[in-house]
């Protein structure tokens, strides 16, 4: 844990109730939603070190590879297609009702910096998060 990385388990309640591990159930007014499929499927991580990861994977067909261990640049592109990946640690701000995802790394070159959503507890275990810039929202489900 370097000294940029927030500790959750000393930070407000509401970024206590992030940790844990989320399954995406609905992608909403995705401009995207095309080139992922009518069921995305997906995976968000928050851990009590302020940790995070996210992963969402299309749902649309995909071609194999022709050669298993090296795509060709129309295979990568068609195989990274509508297709979300990207960690770092986060932040949240229980006031404005926003979580800050600060991605270290992402699967879109040049897609790192901090990523600003609002959130929205459906429930004990279900949350939406709506990026501030558009009318998209991603609902998740606890499993873990």
């Amino acid at each position: 844990m370097t000294d940029e990385t927030p500790n959750v388990q000393s930070n407000h309640a509401a970024a206590r109730r992030f940790v844990g591990t989320w399954r995406l159930l609905s992608i909403y007014n995705s401009p995207l939603q095309p080139d992922r499929g009518d069921k995305p499927t997906g995976l968000l991580f928050y851990d009590g070190k302020g940790n995070m990861a996210v992963q969402i994977a299309p749902s649309r067909p995909r071609r194999p590879f022709v050669d298993r261990h090296v795509p060709t640049a129309e295979e990568a592109h068609d195989a990274i297609l509508g297709y979300t990946a990207y960690f770092g640690t986060f932040s949240v701000d229980a006031g404005k009702g926003t979580v800050t995802h600060h991605r270290h790394g992402n699967i879109s070159p040049g897609a790192t910096g901090d990523f600003v959503r609002r959130f929205k507890f459906l429930a004990e275990d279900r949350m939406a998060l709506m990026p501030i810039e558009n009318d998209v929202s991603l609902t998740w489900e606890r499993v873990g």
